[in-house]
């Protein structure tokens, strides 16, 4: 833009000596090749798709067990190394009591305090 704050005409200097006669419009494109032949043509001649493949179909994991917190306030972590059968047993009877893990192991040792146990 100029100080007087009109555009300024690149033009301006040209005047009748502008011939833009040799500008055309383009020409007009080909229509585009159907997809199907070219997928054809491609499988004839070797040509590999850049597609990646499709994913395989895979098998749901396997549910996760139900959840068991209560708030029963145990607050004090204990963690033991066990069998996987034990373990199972362990969750079998806790579901068909409905104790939580902390009660069922409560009345298990109180179970086992009061019966004479064999010393190792």
């Amino acid at each position: 833009m100029t100080m007087s704050g009109k555009r300024a005409d690149p033009f301006a200097d040209a005047g009748d000596s502008l011939d833009l006669s040799d500008f055309a419009p383009a020409p007009v494109k080909r229509a585009p090749v159907e997809k199907d032949l070219i997928k054809k043509a491609s499988e004839a001649n070797n040509f590999p798709s850049r597609a990646a493949p499709k994913p395989a179909v895979v098998a749901a994991p396997p549910p996760k067990p139900a959840q068991r917190r209560h708030r029963t306030g145990r607050n004090v972590q204990f963690n033991t190394k066990v069998t996987q059968s034990v373990a199972e047993r362990y969750a079998a009877l806790q579901d068909k009591t409905g104790l939580v893990y902390g009660e069922l192991l409560e009345i298990a040792l109180d179970h086992l305090e009061s019966m004479p146990l064999p010393k190792r």
